[in-house]
C-alpha cells in the first residue's frame, strides 16, 4: 500500500514539475519575443517572475556569516554583490529580517554604486536573534535599472539549516536514492 502511495505522489510531483517547466518556457519565449525583439542579441540569464514584477535576474548575491549558538549573540552578516558588467548607476538594497531578528548595527536599506564587472562589493549588517535555538531567516535583495529594464537579485539564509524545507527535501531524496 505504501509503495503505491509513494508512486502516486511521485507521479503527481513529476506532472506538476513538467507543467511548470512547460508553462515557464512558453512564458519566457513570449516575453523574450515581445520585449527583446528589437534589442541586440546578447544572451543574459533572466527570470521574469520576481517579487518586483518582470525583471532581469543578473545581480549575483552571496550571503556569508559565522553561525552562533544562541539568540543573544551578535552575528555579522555580509552580502557580497557582483555584476556581470560594470555598472555606474545606483543599485538599491534591502535587508529583510525574519521574526525575532533585530539590528544591532547597520541599516536595512541603502544604495551601492560604481560596481566593476566581476568585483564584489559588500554590505555588512549586525543582528541579534539569529542563533540556532530555533530557525530564523534573513533575506537580501538588490534592484536597479538599465536601459529601462529592471535588474534584480536576491538571496536568503537560515540560522538552522537542518530545520529548513530545502534540507528536508534533500534528505527525502537521499533516502529514496538509497532504497
Amino acid at each position: 500500500m505504501s509503495r503505491s502511495i509513494t508512486t502516486s505522489v511521485k507521479n503527481k510531483v513529476l506532472i506538476c514539475l513538467s507543467l511548470l517547466v512547460v508553462t515557464g518556457s512558453v512564458s519566457y519565449a513570449v516575453y523574450h519575443k515581445t520585449i527583446h525583439s528589437s534589442r541586440p542579441k546578447s544572451i543574459i540569464l533572466q527570470s521574469i517572475f520576481t517579487s518586483k514584477g518582470v525583471a532581469t535576474r543578473i545581480i549575483q548575491i552571496e550571503l556569508k556569516y559565522d553561525q552562533v549558538k544562541t539568540h543573544n549573540e551578535d552575528v555579522e552578516i555580509k552580502a557580497y554583490v557582483t555584476m556581470p558588467f560594470s555598472y555606474s548607476a545606483a543599485l538599491n538594497y534591502k535587508w529583510k529580517l525574519g521574526e525575532g531578528v533585530s539590528i544591532t548595527e547597520g541599516a536595512l536599506t541603502g544604495q551601492l554604486s560604481h560596481l566593476v564587472k566581476g568585483e564584489p562589493q559588500f554590505i555588512t549588517l549586525r543582528v541579534k536573534g539569529f542563533g540556532q535555538e530555533s530557525n530564523h531567516q534573513i533575506g537580501f535583495e538588490v534592484t536597479g535599472e538599465r536601459a529601462e529594464q529592471k535588474l534584480y537579485g536576491d538571496a536568503m539564509i537560515a540560522s538552522d539549516l537542518e530545520d529548513t524545507f530545502e534540507n528536508t527535501v534533500q534528505n527525502v531524496e537521499r533516502l529514496k536514492a538509497n532504497q
